[in-house]
């Protein structure tokens, strides 16, 4: 087993999630958010980033979406910064025609950002599944109602934001999509895993069951550590 620690608390309480810009939307900051971290690993060593379990990672994935996303399409998204994994994913995508996907420059020339739309998940995230993890970057899924055209639309228009960015704003980018999604997900490049919801959509036992299903699936053992973040 792999041990990971889980902490939680609202999205606003994780500093190095919530941007504070994004108090303007009503809500947002109160998502509940849930926080996995390998015990393994430090985000203040450089070891972190060779430590991860990217197939285990993926693993948690897939047996999470089965339980949460209920038959809803899923937005996969992967921003490469160095290795052009990024690129990798949008060849593989356009070639295979599966899926709708957009591929654009995000922030800076040398960061790819490519997003496409998961309907029938374990199935088509076969495209792409050894194309996982970045060394350098993030990956990210939300829940959506709307079609994908809306998600390329704003992803364009974020993308196009970033390049006049002084800091990097994807953080305030990937979450300001709370006001659309009632579930999100980013991991970043050491293989955090952070999990927001909307406490009006779903419940905290809920979450917390699909976490442990996931995990145990994954041959991951989670710690809790509820309310650590007040």
């Amino acid at each position: 087993m792999h041990e990971y620690v889980a902490t939680s608390g609202q999205l606003r309480t994780f500093e190095h999630l919530y941007d504070k810009k994004l108090d303007r939307l009503p809500g947002v900051g109160e998502f509940e958010t849930w926080e996995l971290t390998n015990k393994g690993a430090s985000q203040r060593t450089y070891l972190a980033s060779h430590l991860r379990e990217g197939k285990r990672e993926w693993a948690f994935l897939m047996t999470f979406f089965d339980f949460s996303a209920l038959g809803k399409a899923v937005i996969y998204g992967i921003r490469d910064v160095e290795k052009a994994m990024g690129a990798k994913v949008a060849q593989r995508l356009e070639k295979a025609q599966e899926m709708p996907h957009a591929a654009m420059k995000y922030f800076t020339s040398d960061d790819d950002l490519v997003i496409t739309e998961i309907k029938q998940f374990r199935e088509q995230m076969k495209w792409v599944n050894d194309l996982y993890p970045p060394t350098e970057g993030n990956v990210f899924w939300y829940v959506s109602d709307a079609a994908f055209d809306k998600a390329e639309a704003y992803w364009r228009s974020a993308a196009a934001g970033s390049a006049r960015s002084r800091e990097d704003p994807f953080r305030r980018d990937f979450f300001w999509l709370a006001t659309e999604s009632p579930l999100l997900i980013t991991i970043d490049n050491i293989g955090t895993i952070a999990i927001s919801y909307s406490p009006k959509k779903h419940t905290e036992e809920k979450i917390k069951k699909c976490i442990s299903v996931s995990a145990r699936s994954a041959g991951m053992e989670v710690n809790f550590a509820p309310g650590l973040f007040g």
